[in-house]
């Protein structure tokens, strides 16, 4: 007799589920779909279920039985909508909004005013009490991170002494020096923060102060226009308030605002932030890779942010403007020297002296690169043979030989004496002339052999006891140490160091070693005001430098002929009265003693086309010494060092009107 065994209870769900399959394969087939367990279908597919349960007792075979699960586009959504909707549910019952939420309605209920004055009102309120206090400590921080980078390179070259001895005494290879080295500047370094507690994390607290801030007050409005976390009678009535409680073009605060006016407004100013940081930085900062990602990131953000408060209620959007508009008056006011030190921000030398006028030249420059048509300045075909190209643009351009004289007669109040040399090259002690008297003094570079630091604090103390009232100073190729990215690119383009050309500049490998190893060395020029790709303007002229040149010798701030070259020029204002650089333009004293031309044809074509100053100045090619004219503009190669390096060429000086309006 055979006994017929029922499934185990344990194993139920599986003939349950088996059913429930069946049943939905049915239900489609009246609907008229295809469905089979060897396919899928649009809206439903089978997951196949391996089990190893036995059924009976005698009975091991292994089972797999199809399940169904249905996913849909639509259901995806709901999903999706749901988890958001949780997520804003969390905040909108979080402490931190319900903080926010009562401080808008205390603020509204004690100042009387209406719900948009509220907002604003309540906006400045926070960002005075809470960011400003931040953003200076943070600012704080930044500068004083900024000092200790100048404690660094004596540190830096201590240790490397120290490691060079450890070399010798230890027989360290190369690789066991080099970490020994870092770890070693990298302990100091942290001393340094430690001692300053300045730690570089500090510079970020803005950020997470700033935004949780701006997403709880954001959410505490929202949650007023949608009468949460409760809806009784108090939320109804701040409702109906926040219904009448707009101005003007925005008279309802719970809709979105149809104008585009503030979205728009919104997003200018957030442009106009990200603008004004790039614009108040200082020209010898350069920034990073990931500095430029970060900031057309948030270009990108700032543009995608409009349409975002397009469709938001205008009360968010009237809080998101406000908040911009505080942020930017606060950056604009924490570039004044003046408030800096009020606020005991320690001042670094990276910090900019005039920082709105440097704004408003670089935005005016920034707008005049922008000239197309006719002033366009294009790369000249023969940019790479620029004998050939004076030789086919000679037949149009006038040259005009001026002798250069001294001035006897005392300069006339409405004038600026501008007195001009350049290539020195730390033989200023050998000058036997007297130099004249003036109220400016310009030098177009090359005023030490190789940049060393020694060299620098030098002519730095010898221009220091010159009469004159402002001195203009811009680097040349021999100012290894000023470009800070020579070395590198050196080395990349030669495959060799620099230091193994020693018999190119005439210095030791010490000598060059030290150049191209030092860090900061504008410090050091504290009796002049140095230019680099910056201008300067004094009793109404102004005057611009840039230390960029074609390639010549393998130098420093050497540029490819061609696009490189154009590319520094196109930086020079249109609206430049002297212009300063260490390059000659092409057929204006730049010819060599081998019969060649070493001026730039794109920087001759900027001068005459489009910026038009009335002064160039500039050095770099000793035998070029002299002053000429095209009939327009006169340029000055007022190289100091004859081509033996004898300082004995005279200074060129020249009277320049001061505009109306303007004094001494």
């Amino acid at each position: 007799m055979f006994k017929i065994l029922g499934p185990p209870t344990r194993n139920f769900a599986i003939f349950k589920q088996q059913a429930i399959c069946d049943n939905v394969l049915s239900k489609n087939r009246k609907l008229g779909l295809q469905n089979h367990y060897s396919g899928l279908s649009a809206n439903t597919f089978c997951l196949v279920s391996s089990h190893n349960n036995t059924i009976s007792s005698n009975n091991r075979k292994q089972t797999s039985l199809p399940q169904t699960r249905n996913f849909s586009f639509q259901s995806s959504i709901q999903s999706f909508a749901a988890t958001q909707a949780g997520i804003f549910k969390t905040l909108s019952e979080s402490t931190p909004v319900e903080y926010c939420q009562k401080y808008l309605i205390y603020v509204h209920e004690l100042t009387g005013l209406p719900w948009w004055a509220t907002i604003i009102i309540s906006t400045i309120l926070v960002r005075s009490a809470v960011t400003f206090p931040v953003a200076i400590y943070q600012q704080t921080i930044v500068a004083k991170l900024e000092n200790l980078k100048l404690e660094l390179p004596e540190l830096a070259n201590e240790l490397k002494r120290e490691t060079a001895i450890a070399v010798r005494k230890f027989n360290w290879d190369e690789k066991t020096a080099r970490i020994t080295y870092q770890r070693s500047i990298r302990k100091q370094w942290n001393k340094l923060i430690v001692r300053d507690n300045c730690h570089p994390f500090k510079t970020t607290i803005l950020l997470w102060i700033q935004l949780p801030l701006w997403v709880s007050l954001s959410i505490s409005l929202r949650n007023l226009v949608y009468m949460l976390p409760v809806t009784d009678i108090n939320a109804q009535l701040t409702y109906t308030e926040l219904m009448v409680g707009g101005f003007s073009f925005i008279p309802n605060l719970t809709i979105p605002d149809s104008s585009w006016i503030f979205p728009v407004g919104l997003g200018l100013l957030n442009l106009a932030i990200i603008e004004i940081q790039l614009l108040s930085r200082n020209s010898t900062m350069e920034m990073s890779k990931v500095q430029k990602y970060l900031t057309n990131a948030f270009r990108v953000i700032s543009l995608v942010m409009v349409p975002i408060a397009a469709s938001v209620p205008s009360c968010l959007v009237l809080y998101w403007t406000t908040s911009s508009a505080c942020g930017l008056a606060q950056n604009l006011f924490l570039l004044s020297p003046k408030v800096r030190r009020l606020c005991r921000i320690p001042e670094t030398v990276v910090e900019v002296k005039q920082p709105y006028t440097m704004i408003i030249n670089k935005f005016k420059s920034k707008l005049k690169m922008q000239q197309i048509m006719q002033n366009e300045i294009t790369v000249h075909p023969l940019t790479d043979r620029p004998t050939a190209a004076w030789k086919e643009i000679s037949r149009t351009q006038k040259i005009i030989k001026i002798n250069v004289k001294i001035p006897q007669k005392p300069v006339e109040e409405k004038k600026l004496r501008i007195v001009c040399m350049s290539d020195t090259h730390s033989l200023v002690r050998n000058i036997t002339f007297d130099i004249p008297d003036g109220d400016v003094f310009i030098h177009a570079g090359d005023f030490t052999k190789c940049g060393e630091k020694e060299e620098v604090i030098a002519f730095n103390k010898w221009i220091g006891t010159l009469p004159h009232k402002h001195k203009i100073v811009i680097a040349g190729n021999h100012e290894l140490s000023f470009d800070e990215k020579f070395a590198e690119a050196f080395k990349k383009k030669f495959k060799k160091f620099v230091e193994d050309e020693v018999p190119h500049y005439g210095r030791t490998k010490d000598n060059i070693n030290e150049a191209v190893n030092t860090e900061n060395i504008r410090q050091y020029l504290t009796n002049c005001t140095y230019l680099e790709d910056s201008g300067v303007e004094i009793c109404g002229i102004k005057i611009y430098g840039t230390p960029w040149q074609p390639e010549f010798g393998n130098w420093a701030f050497n540029l490819t002929r061609g696009q490189q070259c154009l590319s520094k020029w196109n930086l020079i204002p249109s609206d430049t009265d002297i212009l300063v650089t260490h390059s000659p333009p092409l057929g204006h004293g730049d010819l060599v003693c081998s019969g060649v031309r070493a001026g730039c044809v794109e920087l001759l074509l900027t001068v005459q086309n489009r910026v038009k100053p009335k002064y160039h100045v500039f050095g770099h090619i000793h035998e070029g010494y002299g002053v000429t004219s095209d009939g327009k503009i006169i340029f000055i190669n007022a190289s100091t060092c004859d081509i033996n390096y004898i300082p004995s060429n005279l200074p060129v000086v020249f009277d320049i009107p001061i505009p109306d309006g303007q004094k001494k």
